[in-house]
């Protein structure tokens, strides 16, 4: 039924009532004369007439009034801003596309149910102190929040929230915004990643331009004791201990200055598919015969420029990683891809443009986000101790990011790790 029916039935029916209630009246004798009746005509019809205009300017009105209550719907509903409605018991009563946006599907229904369960467990107190804030000084209290969306992720909102309160001002709901700030917080922290990752690089890379040169020291001044020494003299083996742990030292401060993007490099033009698929016997020789290693070359995959030695060095690190995750049996995947990257991507702080994109990926034990977090700082390893320094997926950081690259990590407890590196597209430049 349209709007327009719905107003005529509503006056049909007030007419009805009304000659109802006329009808049911006493009627008595009425004694008036001619005159008289025909002043009483023209009363009624004046008043006929003003009734007549004041109920067209009552539908005016109303016409305007659902214009504007429709206007307004629309803009509530479209809202890029989340708004939901809770009773003081914290029980959804309204909301808008945006908060279902939020917190569940396309076709879910959350009237009836708490908001306060969609709030993360340890932002609990920090939400029910906005409100007591609120009830208390009746001042807006913004915050940010975490909430549970329904499929079990994180979404990161800013909240405010203010009160609607009785004629004798007791709180009966509470109106609540959300806005969703999880691509500005997911910016943050990779920029803050960043930042950690340069500032450690630089400390690494001088301590290691200084740890080489001492080590050049060691190492020949070790050489020409051994050159002065007879061949068969006892001391000779102690030289060659110091010439071993020195060369091991050195690698070490290699593996330092990958770390920070400053290793010397020959970046040539390179076919990833053809590197990757010529080293595949070594990923094998590492991972063991209980683990499967398959590789799913893209097509048509763009060329890079790197130099590929560091490419290797990256596989071969990332391989000893996957091994180490895995416990027995299991399977690593590589994949390569042309993945361009449009403004709203993401991916750390690469401009847009194309890249290839390398993934790594094992079925081992996966990483909790804590654990994730460091997994790329210098000398920080879950292993046992003995089991390496911890400077491997460091080494594949610096080595990324030494060539314009970027690298995203996924991974969750016992749902395996992926690694996603990411290559500018080499354009061999312009005869012109």
């Amino acid at each position: 039924m349209t709007r327009k029916n719905r107003k005529f039935d509503t006056f049909k029916s007030l007419r009805e009532r009304a000659e109802q209630i006329i009808a049911e009246q006493p009627k008595d004798p009425i004694d008036i004369d001619t005159n008289d009746l025909v002043r009483l005509i023209q009363e009624i019809e004046v008043y006929q007439v003003e009734l007549e205009l004041q109920n067209e300017e009552l539908r005016r009105s109303t016409t305007e009034l659902e214009t504007a209550r429709d206007e307004y719907y629309e803009l509530y509903e479209n809202a890029p801003v989340g708004f939901v409605t809770v009773n003081k018991s914290g029980i959804i009563e309204q909301y808008n596309s945006a908060a279902r946006q939020m917190l569940a599907g396309p076709d879910d229904n959350l009237t009836g149910r708490s908001f306060a369960v969609r709030v993360f467990p340890e932002d609990q107190e920090l939400y029910l102190s906005c409100l007591k804030n609120i009830a208390v000084t009746g001042m807006a209290s913004p915050c940010e929040l975490r909430l549970v969306r329904k499929n079990g992720s994180l979404i990161h909102v800013h909240f405010e929230a203010t009160a609607r309160k009785d004629p004798e001002c007791r709180i009966t709901h509470w109106r609540l915004a959300l806005v969703d700030i999880t691509l500005r917080k997911e910016a943050e922290e990779q920029l803050l990643q960043a930042r950690k990752m340069e500032a450690m690089g630089r400390l690494a890379g001088g301590v290691a331009h200084e740890f080489n040169n001492m080590l050049n020291v060691i190492h020949g001044n070790a050489e020409l004791i051994g050159f002065r020494l007879d061949p068969e003299d006892p001391l000779q083996g102690f030289v060659g201990e110091i010439t071993a742990a020195a060369m091991r030292a050195a690698e070490m401060a290699d593996q330092l200055l990958a770390c920070s993007g400053k290793q010397v490099s020959v970046p040539k033009v390179v076919d990833i598919n053809r590197m990757v698929h010529d080293h595949l016997w070594m990923v094998k020789q590492v991972t063991g015969e209980k683990i499967e290693v398959r590789f799913h070359p893209g097509g048509d995959l763009w060329p890079v420029r790197l130099d590929p030695d560091q490419l290797l060095r990256i596989l071969d690190n990332l391989t000893v990683n996957a091994r180490d995750a895995i416990s027995g049996a299991g399977e690593v995947t590589i994949t390569t891809e042309n993945h361009p990257l449009d403004p709203s991507a993401g991916i750390t702080d690469l401009p847009p443009g194309d890249y290839v994109r390398l993934s790594f990926r094992d079925n081992g034990s996966g990483m909790e986000e804590n654990v994730r977090e460091r997994i790329f700082d210098p000398y920080f390893t879950t292993r046992d101790v003995g089991k390496g320094p911890g400077l491997g997926l460091p080494t594949v950081y610096g080595i990324v990011r030494q060539n314009d690259g970027g690298i995203e990590v996924h991974s969750k407890p016992d749902q395996g790790t992926t690694f996603h590196i990411y290559f500018p597209r080499y354009r061999a430049p312009s005869s012109s």
